[in-house]
């Protein structure tokens, strides 16, 4: 019952749409709609399969296909490129306190701030549970320390409320690294991030630091 295009025919003049005519332009019709049926469901699924459905951002899946092809362009155009880790602190306690329902509208909420905060050209995904990774074409270390910084802080404002309950200040812990020598690859970036993730969760959470934060070497 929904319309998805519209087929118009033209005659010229004294010409007209007899039976025939009439049953090909219908059996067209059926094809031309079936197609488009076909080409959006298939559009649908693309997203489906690319979009993470909690909080609207790009999933693993997307980010494995797209990654490797964003570090090509970085080293073709030789342009800055920086990977950050992100991970909910103690979102655990979200879900044992207060419910799933908290913890999803936690993730929500955090993946509504990320999608706000990226600039065009720039990607969010959900990693997998409390995990996100953004991925920042054109920043280097500094400067992609310094946007993670501010979104810790934006996240740190949330004021979030389940049921009418308010629920406790989220913060968020990241590990940020840049493209290059001792990180060149989309395992080794991912790795080396991970790492920074972790280091930033030992010294308290609820801050930043990146790669340079031990000595570390990665090997592609």
């Amino acid at each position: 019952g929904e319309t998805i295009g519209l087929l118009h025919l033209v005659f010229p003049e004294g010409d007209s749409l007899d039976e025939d005519r009439e049953s090909l332009m219908i059996s067209l019709g059926d094809v031309i709609k079936l197609s488009l049926s076909n080409l959006r469901m298939r559009e649908v699924l693309r997203e489906q399969a690319i979009r993470d459905q909690l909080t609207g951002l790009s999933n693993r899946h997307y980010l494995v296909e797209t990654l490797p092809r964003e570090i090509q362009r970085a080293n073709r155009d030789q342009v800055p490129f920086s990977v950050a880790m992100l991970d909910i602190d103690h979102f655990k306690h979200f879900n044992d306190m207060y419910g799933h329902d908290a913890g999803d509208a936690v993730l929500m909420a955090v993946g509504e701030l990320l999608r706000n905060s990226m600039r065009g050209g720039d990607i969010a995904c959900r990693y997998g549970g409390e995990e996100f990774l953004l991925v920042l074409p054109g920043c280097n270390l500094d400067e992609a320390k310094m946007l993670v910084e501010v979104i810790c802080s934006e996240v740190r404002r949330l004021s979030l409320s389940i049921d009418a309950v308010p629920l406790p200040t989220v913060t968020i812990s990241a590990g940020v690294v840049e493209l290059g020598r001792d990180a060149p690859s989309m395992e080794a970036l991912i790795s080396a991030a991970d790492h920074a993730l972790y280091v930033a969760k030992e010294n308290g959470r609820d801050r930043v630091e990146d790669w340079r934060c031990r000595d570390l070497t990665w090997k592609d």
